[in-house]
């Protein structure tokens, strides 16, 4: 540890200077010398030296105050103060100034190497621990970055799912308002009005009119910098909210819900928006994996087993090869390139689910289907989310 370390050496005594620098040369360290403290201060400017061996008086300043200038330069530098003249008061002072050790003329050149061996070995922990230290909080910077990359992942592999279907979800509503509105015109152009016609026209209208609205926000609360928040929820309201992106689309593709949603089903302690993500994900993966199947249906059910909320997601779908099945959590493992997959939605769902002390299974058989089964620890009370 030694080899290498530098020493300056700070004395108008020549021979002291002299002595110093052979012993010290001799035992593996460079060394540079000054007669007083402000050529000293001009040698540290140069360079870094990791002792400055300092006698106490020196002819134009003395030591002490030498010892502010040159830690302010290099704060690592471990000091050494020497004196003729040996008093508890002087080696106070030096030790407040920030000097690590104290010895007497005339000197012991072991009790100066030991000391010299001493300080260096505090300087490197103390060079170590910053080193360590750094490491830790450059991890934790990381570890934050891919926090934030892992929640707009998220974000955008819900956006993704959703961006196929949602044009087809809002344009069948404004289709149905657009024939309604024309069908009105054409009344009043006739003046064939149908007051409870009109009416029941309208209230087709209402009623479309907040079927897009609650698509829209629910698309806006996905898109925007969402912030995990805790709370009690009810699983079966997170999932039947879940399907309203994908209730024309589903309808359209012929594929059946069936749902055994259990009516005193406790709550859990979650995020509602992450929890939809999860859902809609799966609602994603049994819609492809029903593409050209006969008699095509999604199952969901949820019950109460063992102290948690137990939720069981079906489909009668085309399956998972036994060779891909223990890869499907993997990031960025995905069997659906050509059709534009990341293969982030199940990585994300199951960081979600476990992030919320719930667990997720899956088991599939190719050409019968497959089952995901998620469970989350319940909650007695809402206080104890917090």
């Amino acid at each position: 540890m030694d080899s290498k370390k530098s020493i300056l050496i700070v004395d108008d005594d020549e021979e002291i200077c002299k002595i110093l620098t052979l012993i010290l040369e001799r035992n593996g360290y460079e060394t540079e010398t000054s007669g007083t403290g402000r050529g000293a201060i001009e040698k540290a400017r140069g360079r870094f030296f990791n002792v400055a061996i300092l006698d106490i008086m020196l002819p134009d300043m003395e030591g002490v105050e030498l010892l502010v200038p040159l830690k302010e330069m290099h704060p690592d530098m471990e000091v050494i103060m020497t004196t003729a003249y040996a008093s508890l008061e002087t080696a106070v002072r030096a030790l407040n100034e920030g000097a690590s050790a104290y010895i007497t003329k005339v000197m012991n050149m072991d009790e100066v190497l030991a000391k010299i061996r001493k300080v260096l070995e505090k300087q490197h922990l103390l060079l170590e621990n910053r080193r360590l230290y750094q490491e830790v909080q450059r991890e934790l910077a990381e570890r934050k970055r891919a926090e934030v990359e892992l929640l707009r992942s998220r974000q955008m592999a819900t956006l993704g799912m959703m961006a196929s279907g949602l044009a087809h979800e809002i344009n069948q509503p404004l289709q149905i308002i657009l024939a309604i509105a024309q069908n009105c015109t054409r009344d009043i152009q006739r003046n064939a009005i149908d007051t409870e016609g009109i009416l029941a026209d309208l209230e087709h209208i209402a009623i479309n009119t907040k079927r897009i609205d609650k698509i829209v926000n629910h698309l806006h609360v996905l898109a925007r910098e969402h912030k995990p928040k805790l709370e009690a929820v009810d699983v079966n309201t997170v999932i039947e909210n879940s399907f309203i992106m994908f209730h024309q689309q589903l309808k359209s593709r012929g594929i059946k819900i069936e749902r055994n949603l259990s009516t005193d089903l406790p709550p859990v302690k979650a995020d509602m928006v992450q929890l939809e993500q999860i859902f809609i994900n799966l609602i994603s993966n049994a819609r492809d994996a029903l593409e050209g199947r006969a008699n095509r249906t999604i199952t969901i059910s949820t019950q109460e087993q063992n102290g948690h909320v137990q939720i069981k997601f079906q489909d009668n779908g085309k399956g998972i090869s036994t060779e891909n099945l223990p890869k499907i959590f993997d990031a960025f493992f995905t069997t659906k390139q050509e059709q534009g997959g990341i293969g982030l939605g199940l990585y994300i769902a199951r960081d979600i689910i476990e992030s919320f002390d719930g667990t997720i299974t899956v088991d599939s058989r190719v050409n019968e289907g497959t089952t995901f089964l998620i469970q989350f620890p319940i909650i007695a009370r809402e206080e104890d989310v917090k």
